[in-house]
């Protein structure tokens, strides 16, 4: 945050709020400089549960009625947790590799790459 708002005041934007330095930063930025960090595979675990919980009572119905998911297919599905190896790398195995750094706004960066590529 700190480069970016050195950034704009070279770009003579005085005194900026932290919510304009934050809406300023694009993803490609956050992707470059910052390290990807997943919940852990328990927590990601409780929190699908939880949301397929509460996605199977009255919050999970469309505007006429009708249910989004179909409740037996939904925790048949979940049941399994094949889907979680997907989610989750290795814990052992760091996924984000610093490359480089660079200088933005006289404050030294470092740059990331994702083995998983850009889309994870």
């Amino acid at each position: 945050m700190e480069a970016k708002r050195a950034v704009l005041d070279g770009q003579h934007i005085l005194n900026p709020t932290d919510q304009y330095v934050i809406s300023s930063i694009s993803q490609k930025e956050m992707a470059r400089h910052c390290k990807r960090k997943t919940r852990g595979a328990e927590e990601t675990t409780r929190l699908i549960g939880d949301l397929i919980e509460a996605l199977d009572r009255e919050q999970g119905l469309d505007t006429i009625g009708v249910p989004l998911f179909d409740h037996d297919r939904i925790w048949h599905e979940w049941d399994k947790q094949n889907h979680m190896e997907c989610i989750h790398g290795p814990d052992d195995i760091n996924l984000c590799t610093k490359i480089c750094e660079m200088v933005k706004g006289g404050v030294t960066l470092p740059v990331f790459r994702c083995a998983r590529g850009s889309t994870s």
